[in-house]
């Protein structure tokens, strides 16, 4: 009989917190950790999960001091987790993730195991982009510029997330970034962040401005995040350069829909 574990990596519904949910169960229902029937890191989070119960959060941190600061990343939420997620779904390494927040491998590889286990599902664009929740509706502001991040991230590579995180994060922008290309990228954060019942005639206003001065735009069109009908693709059409037309809306001759690093650094 296959594990718990098992089953979850041939489960196309899995949440990518999967082994946390799985711990939490096991322990209000007063179940043991057992090997046969779970992996390692879901045991990790029962333990901790039942020591949290007996010990204060000083003697928790040291004990368990990778686990509790990875529960407290995913807990408090905000930049750092955010940028933990984007850049495990721009196919960067834990180390180089590790590096770029400023606390161990450790830490990150646990956090990765227990609430955003997402590694072995990249090329699942349908599953990222529904289970992960890269349809960020709304503003993005707060929690949906975590689903911004994590849309560049995705679509865009670690290239684009080292250009335009820092902007989002409202931290310096990266050297070398032209005038106006902060203004370029909110602007397009917007835009992904439009709900799907958004006026028609707003998304095609920012799709106008972006191509007035970027192609920037063009990674918006070929998103599954566009949601976006023949009809309004075709009014789409009308207000952007011909050269962006033509990759764009020709889908014969276009075979994938994400948008590489290098267009859009180019873009840039």
């Amino acid at each position: 009989m296959p594990t718990h574990a098992e089953y979850q990596r041939a489960n196309p519904l899995r949440h990518p917190d999967w082994r946390w949910r799985r711990a939490r169960s096991l322990v209000a229902d007063r179940r043991r950790y057992h090997p046969d029937r779970d992996d390692g890191a879901t045991g990790i989070a029962m333990k901790f999960l039942r020591a949290r119960r007996r010990w204060g959060s000083c003697k928790l941190g040291r004990e368990m001091p990778d686990v509790s600061h990875a529960v407290q990343l995913h807990e408090r939420g905000g930049p750092s987790a955010w940028v933990i997620e984007a850049r495990l779904l721009a196919r960067q390494s834990i180390d180089e993730i590790a590096g770029v927040i400023s606390v161990s491998p450790d830490i990150v590889s646990i956090y990765e195991q227990l609430f955003f286990d997402v590694t072995g599902r990249l090329d699942a664009k349908t599953y990222i982009v529904k289970q992960i929740g890269l349809t960020a509706a709304g503003t993005y502001e707060n929690h949906h510029l975590a689903a911004v991040l994590k849309w560049f991230g995705y679509f865009g590579g670690p290239i684009v997330l080292d250009v335009v995180a820092p902007i989002l994060l409202d931290l310096a922008p990266a050297v070398g970034t032209e005038p106006g290309f902060a203004a370029k990228t909110k602007l397009l954060a917007a835009l992904l962040a439009l709900p799907d019942d958004a006026n028609p005639l707003r998304r095609l206003e920012l799709l106008a401005d972006l191509a007035k001065t970027t192609r920037v735009g063009r990674a918006y069109v070929e998103s599954p995040l566009a949601g976006v009908s023949e009809q309004l693709v075709d009014r789409i059409a009308k207000i952007l350069d011909d050269r962006v037309v033509e990759d764009a809306v020709n889908t014969d001759s276009h075979t994938d829909d994400s948008i590489t690093e290098a267009e859009i650094w180019e873009a840039a």
